[in-house]
């Protein structure tokens, strides 16, 4: 293992080790699908990729182990975790959850709220633009009415334009 300690790997050794490409390793680096931690290497700053998750990488994304090694059907595909009070994890997200749906009423509730306003607000619209339309109408027949009167007050000759 060519890395910075004994448990871990620079990236060209991760590379190397897992059969993929730096880029590769690069890649899964800036994803977050493969974690590392700041080191430094005799290049400068690079990255220590630990054995364990660089197995359980490699064993995840291509079914292989490092170096090309072939995993056997009775190995675990899975790293093993401590037993844990899963009954208290259990509750605990049962609590979280019965949580999330209340605060997920409050928010249907404010989007009925919402929309009902909404409704009542494009129906006033409809009445003032309505309102609206026969104020123009009937300033336009004012204005049609008022045109026709000037036009006949100036058609006539200047002796008979008397004020009406």
């Amino acid at each position: 293992m060519n890395g910075t300690t004994p448990q871990t790997y620079t990236m060209q050794a991760a590379a190397k080790a897992a059969g993929v490409s730096v880029n590769t390793i690069r890649k899964h680096l800036r994803r977050g699908t493969l974690k590392a931690e700041p080191a430094r290497t005799a290049h400068g700053d690079g990255w220590a990729i630990e054995a364990g998750a660089l197995a359980a990488f490699v064993l995840e994304h291509y079914e292989r182990g490092l170096n090309g090694t072939a995993v056997e059907p009775d190995e675990p595909a899975t790293v093993s975790r401590p037993q844990t009070n899963t009954r208290g994890a259990t509750a605990e997200l049962r609590a979280r959850l019965d949580a999330t749906l209340v605060e997920l009423g409050r928010y249907k509730a404010l989007a009925a709220s919402a929309d009902d306003r909404v409704t009542d607000a494009q129906a006033a619209n409809a009445r003032v633009e309505e309102m609206l339309k026969e104020r123009i109408a009937e300033l336009q027949h004012e204005r049609d009415a008022a045109q026709a009167k000037a036009e006949a007050w100036a058609s006539r000759r200047w002796w008979q334009r008397r004020p009406t």
